[in-house]
Parts: structure tokens; C-alpha cells; sequence
């Protein structure tokens, strides 16, 4: 079961990329990577263009915690390592199907990395 509100899933999915940030060591956000995000169902998915050795991927890995901001939400999120050739099928599909609107220079390198799942933080204690 999603988390994620259907107003944030629907802006967020339709903003096709979002800001990305990582906490660092210290507790404060690294800067913020722009990246492409995917909707699948009631989930968000992304990936590292640059595979597992992506800063941010590694920071997000390592971590486990960071903020994103796209579609005008901005949310605290969970990240979620989703190491499954299946998940990557369809994270292929869907940025080919997304592939149309954005340059073709960062399609082919994007294939290449594991997915994380967003989930977003409820830090009201809700």
C-alpha cells in the first residue's frame, strides 16, 4: 500500500523529473541532482544515470533518507534499493515510452542502473 497521496503521485508523475537530495553525514541535503522520475501504479521509481556509482545513488544508498522536490511537491523520502530485472524491464519501457519528449543523449546510458523506490517520510508522526 502506497504512502504517497494521489494529488503527489499525479504531480509528481506528470513532472517527469525531479530534484533529488540525498542527506549527507552531517544530517543537512546535499545538492540537489535533477533526474527523471517514474510513476508505475501507486509508486515512484528512479535511477542513477551514472549506475550505483552515481554521487547521488550513493549517498541516497548509504543514507537511506533525502528530499525531493517535483510538480510543486516537496516531500522527505525513503529510499529503497529495488534490485529486480523485472522492475528494470519496466523502468526501460517506461523511459523509452518517455524517451519521445526528452533529449535522446541520456536514454541509452540510464538502462544501466539498479532502481530505488521513493517513499515518502511522515516526520508529523501520523
Amino acid at each position: 500500500m502506497s504512502n504517497w497521496t494521489d494529488d503527489a503521485l499525479g504531480r509528481i508523475g506528470k513532472a517527469h523529473e525531479l530534484r533529488i537530495a540525498p542527506l549527507r553525514i552531517d544530517g543537512g541535503l546535499r545538492k540537489p541532482t535533477t533526474i527523471w522520475v517514474v510513476r508505475m501504479a501507486d509508486e515512484l521509481y528512479v535511477r542513477s544515470w551514472h549506475g550505483p556509482t552515481g554521487s547521488w545513488f550513493r549517498a541516497a544508498k548509504h543514507r537511506g533518507e533525502g528530499r525531493i522536490n517535483a510538480g510543486g511537491v516537496e516531500e522527505d523520502v525513503a529510499f529503497v534499493v529495488v534490485e529486480d530485472d523485472g522492475m528494470n524491464g519496466a523502468m526501460d519501457e517506461a523511459y523509452c515510452r518517455g524517451a519521445v519528449t526528452f533529449p535522446g543523449r541520456r536514454t541509452k546510458a540510464i538502462f544501466l542502473a539498479l532502481v530505488s523506490q521513493l517513499l515518502p517520510i511522515d516526520r508529523r508522526g501520523n
